[in-house]
């Protein structure tokens, strides 16, 4: 997943809070002069994401959108998060990329 998004021409950023906790990458959200965070997850509970929720709750961060990478067959969104197929990851493009 970082090779492909470095490969995009994104700065990758970890977040990482003891009382939030981690949140896999961090990428430029330039449109809202924020960050965009993703998750990649594995398993079949890809809709669980407590740290995730946490980082959204913090509303200093203007956070407008997350993304959740998984291995789900369809694009949902739900409680301000997109969850898409891993392989969406090359769909993802740096504000001003055509």
């Amino acid at each position: 997943m970082a090779q492909e998004l470095r490969a995009q021409g994104f700065n990758l950023y970890y977040y990482d809070n003891k009382k939030t906790g981690e949140v896999d990458y961090l990428i430029d959200d330039m449109v809202n002069l924020s960050v965009l965070p993703l998750e990649i997850k594995s398993g079949k509970d890809y809709q669980v994401h407590s740290a995730l929720d946490k980082f959204l709750q913090i509303k200093e961060y203007n956070i407008h959108q997350a993304f959740v990478l998984s291995n789900a067959k369809k694009v949902e969104v739900k409680d301000g998060v997109t969850y898409l197929p891993i392989y969406y990851i090359a769909c993802i493009m740096p504000e001003g990329s055509v």
